[in-house]
């Protein structure tokens, strides 16, 4: 029923063998010999070569979940993705008498996962495959955490005891208890109001001076309570200056120009070292060009068509690339837009990983990638758009956001100036959403590939 024909992976040597309808093959050997490599590679789990079959038809024909919903592959230790017992099978009603002949009562459909002793895990494991009627049950040590009664002809499986050390291979349709046991965030010159006009306050050195002993108060700080942070602290007050100074100079030029070519190249500039901070963040970056692509690609897409929008629509800048209104919204947005992107490929990635064996479980019972991923995608692009949602919370009653107060500061009426807030944090809000979204959707996706596998080894090393 079951073929294998030069089976191999990394770590593991090509096997072959045939397996009967009805057969019952256990792996004995060693811990670290590939017991657990040779099952996954035949389930499909990872990357692999050879051919399997099943009565004839070839694995690569078939799609991936439907191939595991066939074959279904069960580990030593299960992966859990809902907060509920019963949301994790897709039929309750005809599993119930699996899980009542493992031992358990019908009513822990609605025990939480959080309950569960790693013995009812393993029972409940066993019953959510046997659910999918397999022709091939593939079983990892899936019974380490079940006493003698549970394993043996008296217990409620009912089966015959099993409990070789490896996994089991194969055998369609197999009873409750012939699973065996598993490893378990004006004085000075300066103009006065006029009327109901009021031209902006010009700062001098001396200001800015004076605003930075408040900096140089932190680092004391840092200093008398040893922090450690006095030194980075006055690194990043330097960069801050400096890089402010040359954009500065920088805008004024491009300001005389008022070119289409200079507009999108410093937009373009901007970009690309908002993605090199969006790499800078990953905790678990992907490999090769997606490391930076990925990221870089997400955050030119949505900044360049929110801000693109807003000038031709909103703003309706005279020219529509003048770098006095393209270049402060672009960057605007780029900010909150990096802040998004970062936080949800960070979510994503160390998610991932960390829900390795819920989302495999959910792939082994046969469910596409799209679906198994989907507690991780979601979780991240909650991470992702969080921020956004808090500021606009927060916004008018916490906070008066910079541009509000710097308009103000400037002359515009209060109530203009509440306009364009309002607008940039709508601005803001779409263009982090549709970052975000278009840089955790692909990123799921390159973590798994076309037969629906999970692959963790496109990511880099742990920072």
């Amino acid at each position: 029923m079951l073929s294998v024909r030069a089976l191999e992976r990394q770590g593991l040597a090509p096997c072959s063998f045939e397996i009967a309808a009805g057969d019952c093959v256990a792996l004995v050997g060693p811990s670290g010999s590939g017991k657990t490599l040779l099952l996954r590679a035949i389930a499909d789990l990872d990357p692999n070569q050879g051919e399997v079959a099943l009565d004839g038809a070839v694995r690569g024909a078939m799609p991936a979940p439907g191939w595991r919903r066939q074959v279904a592959y069960v580990p030593a230790e299960a992966g859990w993705w809902a907060d509920r017992v019963g949301e994790h099978f897709a039929d309750w009603a005809a599993a119930e008498p699996l899980v009542e002949r493992l031992g358990l009562p019908a009513d822990c459909r609605d025990w939480p996962v959080q309950r569960l002793s790693t013995g009812e895990r393993q029972r409940l494991a066993l019953a959510r495959a046997l659910a999918l009627d397999p022709r091939v049950l593939l079983l990892d040590e899936p019974t380490s955490g079940l006493d003698e009664a549970a394993t043996d002809d008296r217990g409620p499986g009912g089966g015959t005891a099993r409990r070789r050390r490896g996994g089991a291979l194969g055998q369609p349709r197999p009873r409750p208890g012939q699973a065996r046991r598993p490893p378990s965030v004006g004085d000075r010159g300066r103009p006065r109001q006029r009327g109901r006009a009021m031209t902006y306050i010009r700062l001098d050195g001396y200001d800015l001076l004076l605003a930075a002993a408040l900096v140089v108060l932190n680092g004391g700080l840092s200093v008398a309570l040893q922090l450690g942070i006095a030194r980075q602290l006055g690194i990043a007050t330097v960069r801050m200056v400096v890089q402010l100074a040359l954009i500065g100079l920088v805008l004024a030029k491009l300001f005389e120009l008022v070119s289409p070519l200079w507009t999108t190249l410093a937009a373009l500039a901007m970009v690309l070292f908002a993605g090199r901070e969006i790499m800078a963040r990953q905790e678990r970056p992907f490999t090769g060009g997606w490391t930076y692509g990925l990221g870089t690609g997400a955050m030119l897409l949505a900044a360049s068509l929110v801000t693109l929008f807003a000038l031709t629509t909103q703003i309706e800048a005279e020219p529509w690339y003048h770098p006095r209104y393209t270049l402060p919204l672009l960057g605007m947005i780029l900010g909150n837009t990096m802040t998004g992107i970062a936080l949800g490929l960070h979510t994503l990635t160390t998610g991932a990983v960390r829900e390795r064996a819920a989302v495999e479980a959910r792939l082994a019972l046969g469910h596409g990638r799209a679906q198994a991923m989907r507690t991780v995608t979601r979780g991240a692009l909650t991470t992702a758009l969080m921020p956004v949602v808090n500021a606009m919370a927060a916004t008018g009653l916490v906070a008066l956001p910079g541009m509000m107060t710097g308009q103000i500061l400037a002359g515009v009426a209060p109530i203009e100036a509440v306009k364009y807030q309002i607008l940039i944090m709508f601005l803001i809000a779409g263009g982090t959403g549709l970052g975000a979204t278009a840089a955790v959707l692909a990123g799921a996706r390159r973590l798994s590939d076309k037969r629906h596998r999970l692959r963790l080894d496109r990511l880099g090393p742990a920072r």
